[in-house]
């Protein structure tokens, strides 16, 4: 996968999130300034990584070990969109191969 850290503002903190058999959404850290716009900054997108084993992710459906689209290790994604980054979810790929992820939000200024 192709690595894309181009940059539409400003990088926030990479935090780093652990996946399991449970899906989940991203963390609160990562999306506070999605939700409230009032604040001076808000988030125009987010750049994800994979380090320890694959996961998958979904929009709009709950992932499973068998649906959803896989992320390996050393892949990065950049997703682009208020909406889109809130209704992202995942989870392992493998049950049991909790897959570490290092998530970085992008504000706009």
């Amino acid at each position: 996968m192709d690595k894309d850290v181009s940059m539409l503002g400003t990088f926030g903190s990479t935090v780093r999130v652990v996946s399991s058999d449970t899906a989940q959404y991203l963390p609160s850290t990562v999306i506070q300034y999605l939700v409230n716009t009032d604040l001076n900054d808000y988030s125009v997108g987010v750049m994800i990584s994979v380090e320890t084993y694959d996961v998958r992710i979904a929009w709009r459906t709950t992932p499973t070990t068998t649906v959803g689209h896989i992320l390996a290790v050393g892949d990065v994604l950049r997703i682009k969109g208020r909406d889109n980054i809130l209704k992202l979810r995942f989870i392992n790929k493998t049950v049991g191969e909790n897959g570490v992820l290092q998530i970085t939000p992008e504000y706009s200024k």
